[in-house]
């Protein structure tokens, strides 16, 4: 057979095992043969490929696909064959590592067997300690009894501390019950790291045998051993809980949190641990905590208290505060029940500040306790309480009140405040306000209206100030004739300012606009100035067509806020119509005006780059003051394009518009350089050499800089690819 003949055969035999499709029919001999040659010839590809990235990367996906397609559940004759032949190698070489081992020991991994034990055993004799760990790794991953043999016997002769906790953390790998003989001797050893790696060994075994020598060793051990113990409890505590053996996990939990001689965070973690475990059931154990003298424990019961869902659990704390002897035991479970926000704890807490009590003053902690407390128990019944409370007290007790008044949860707290909106004293009508406000209750929309007649300024501005918090758009057309009547610039401003915060909010654009233009049509022009405003802060077809009537207005002082509230506007066709007014509005102040804003909305609009462009060219051709020039040039670095870049060098050598050019190059330059090496560079090199600014030759240098490193690792890049 000629050279060509072989070089066809070898490749049609590589073909047949990289497909997993053999032709013909082979004996075991032959089958073996065949196997040995297609591996033979990868690995011996791979040697030859040097350093060509190419040729390794198909060598791996030639060995990966022979490897896993030799996998059938039907016929295991393929992959015994192909796992013999990647043995055969792994051996020969055991005491010279080449390029190939890192790939065999990965395959024999994922496939390995029975069939790879006694051969793969051996090199755990090597002196090699590259080969030993990697025929390690090999076996961890056989489940077969002779794999674990192999560990066995090779941890039973191992002296090096390093070598003897590979070989523990391989058996624990196995959860081999055969095991935990062989690794218990390991827990009494004089090196650390090799008892440590026993302990962890066990918990992953974790059988009875496994967890009766960690708890055996747990009490007589210290330092790093100790926490290495506990933590393979713990972990095997988790995993028994996980496969539904809850009683287990619970023992492994009330053993380490009862030792008194414990770590503290150990601990913890093991009460944590069984109060999730258990919820209801663990509810004597925290409330005898929560009660008991253990300041270690006491502050994490507290939190789990907190915790612990459902009435009986509040009804427990309940009787913990009835049974409290002094002012800090009856304020820390006011706190408590507070924080559980269930509401069957309210007597209680309110029972402590009843009757002469609440008038004669209680201590101070206390009555500020049952004040924050009342936000998570408390029922509308105690909603106009704290208003009185806040309007009353000082001013730490109003904070709370206040804080408690947002907490108030149930359907009925907000009506039970609007009860209140009518009371004769004016302090207690502002107090109702700010809570409905700090609640968002929009449905309080209609009756804050009301009190646009109020005789008390501070109650107007008080229902003002929360209509622009939480109203709605049934508010917009009164405010604008709350505003009309309106008797102080003060007032009028907080009209505004809540016509305004109801538009930014509305989900209703267009209706809303629809309606400021209904408005508009009969108002006068304080009113019309007032709509503008507002207007401006609405998105969509119907408020843009509304600032365009307003601009249209006979009235200049109209067309103004118009103009103004359009240069604000959130609405993307706003730049276009701001474009017109500028090229076609006789007034110079008006161009300047629709100018200026144009060249805002075009920075913070979030147009596209084309757009962007375009705005800049329209303004630098209508631009007449140099002010204006310097905006358009120093708004060229918000965009992040080669073009604007080029546009900002153009300016370079105008000492008008110097500065602005520089700034935006710069800026422009920190965006693109990875992208634009070579016109980044070019432009900082000229920054540098002109430059009249120390700090702006600071940033040109750094950035000039940044874009050289991406060249010079482009040039080597295609150096390497040559």
């Amino acid at each position: 057979m000629s050279a060509a003949e072989r070089a066809r055969a070898q490749a049609q035999l590589v073909g047949e095992f990289k497909s997993g499709r053999l032709q013909g029919e082979r004996t075991d001999e032959q089958l073996q043969a065949d196997a040995d040659r297609v591996i033979g010839y990868i690995l011996n590809a791979l040697a030859r490929a040097g350093g060509n990235r190419y040729r390794i990367e198909q060598a791996r996906r030639d060995l990966e696909m022979v490897c896993f397609n030799s996998v059938r559940p039907s016929d295991d004759r393929v992959r015994r064959a192909v796992c013999k032949a990647l043995v055969g190698r792994f051996v020969e070489d055991a005491n010279s590592p080449a390029g190939a081992k890192r790939i065999i020991v990965e395959m024999l991994q994922d496939i390995g067997g029975a069939e790879c034990v006694d051969g793969v055993g051996e090199v755990l004799k090597s002196p090699n300690p590259i080969c030993r760990e990697q025929a390690r790794c090999i076996l961890e991953k056989i489940p077969a009894s002779g794999a674990r043999d192999k560990l066995h016997q090779a941890l039973f002769a191992a002296v090096e501390p390093r070598w003897q906790v590979g070989l523990i953390n391989s058996l624990g790998a196995h959860h081999d019950p055969a095991s935990v003989d062989w690794i218990a001797r390991m827990l009494k050893g004089r090196d650390a790291s090799v008892a440590c790696a026993a302990a962890s060994a066990l918990g992953r075994i974790g059988n009875a045998d496994a967890i009766g020598v960690l708890n055996n060793r747990r009490l007589l051990s210290v330092g790093e051993l100790h926490a290495a113990i506990a933590d393979a409890l713990l972990a095997y505590a988790e995993k028994a809980l996980a496969s539904g053996d809850r009683e287990t996990a619970l023992t492994i939990w009330r053993k380490m949190y009862e030792n008194p001689t414990e770590v503290r965070l150990l601990r913890i973690a093991a009460l944590r641990a069984m109060v999730a475990t258990q919820g209801a059931r663990a509810i004597p154990v925290v409330v005898g905590l929560v009660a008991g003298s253990d300041q270690a424990i006491k502050p994490v019961a507290m939190e789990l208290a907190r915790e612990i869902p459902g009435e009986p659990a509040t009804r427990a704390f309940v009787a913990l505060l009835a049974k409290a002897s002094d002012e800090a035991a009856k304020v820390e479970m006011i706190d408590l029940l507070g924080a559980r926000g269930d509401s069957v704890a309210r007597e209680a807490v309110l029972a402590e500040l009843r009757g002469a009590k609440w008038h004669a003053g209680a201590g101070g902690k206390l009555r500020l306790a049952v004040i924050s407390a009342l936000g998570g128990v408390g029922t509308e019944a105690d909603a106009m309480m704290l208003v009185r409370l806040a309007v009353q007290a000082g001013d730490q007790e109003r904070d709370l009140a206040r804080a408690s008044l947002r907490r108030l949860r149930g359907e009925r707290i907000n009506a039970a405040l609007l009860e209140g909106i009518h009371e004769n004293n004016p302090a207690v009508r502002r107090e109702v306000v700010y809570a409905l406000a700090g609640r968002d209750a929009g449905e309080a929309t209609m009756s804050l209206l009301t009190l646009a007649a109020d005789p008390e300024p501070s109650v107007r501005y008080a229902a003002l100030d929360a209509l622009s918090r939480a109203g709605d758009e049934r508010a917009l057309l009164p405010l604008v004739r709350w505003f009309c009547r309106a008797p102080d610039s003060n007032e009028a401003g907080r009209c505004e300012r809540a016509m305004a915060g109801i538009c930014r909010r509305t989900d209703a654009q267009d209706l809303v606009a629809a309606s400021i233009a209904e408005a508009f049509k009969d108002a006068d022009a304080k009113t019309k100035c007032a709509l503008m405003q507002s207007c401006g802060h609405l998105t969509g077809a119907k408020a843009l067509e509304t600032l365009v009537m307003g601009i249209g207005d006979p009235n200049e002082v109209v067309q103004e806020a118009a103009l103004k509230a359009m240069s604000r506007s959130p609405e993307k066709g706003a730049a276009d119509q701001l474009l017109i007014i500028a090229r076609t509005a006789k007034r110079k102040d008006r161009k300047t005006l629709a100018l200026s804003g144009y060249l805002r909305l075009s920075r913070y609009l979030p147009l596209p780059i084309e757009k962007k462009f375009w705005a800049y060219i329209q303004i630098m051709d209508l631009a007449q003051r140099p002010e204006e020039r310097k905006l358009a040039v120093r708004s060229l670095g918000d965009i992040r394009a080669v073009g604007a870049l080029t546009m900002a060098m153009e300016h370079i050598q105008n000492p008008e518009l110097v500065a602005e050019a520089e700034y935006a190059a710069c800026r422009i330059g920190a965006y693109i350089y990875s992208a634009n090496p070579d016109e980044v560079l070019a432009a900082m090199q000229r920054i540098t050499r002109t430059t009249a600014s120390a700090a702006t030759l600071k940033e040109a240098r750094r950035i000039r800089d940044l874009a050289q490193k991406v060249l010079d690792k482009r040039k080597a890049e295609a150096e390497a690819k040559k």
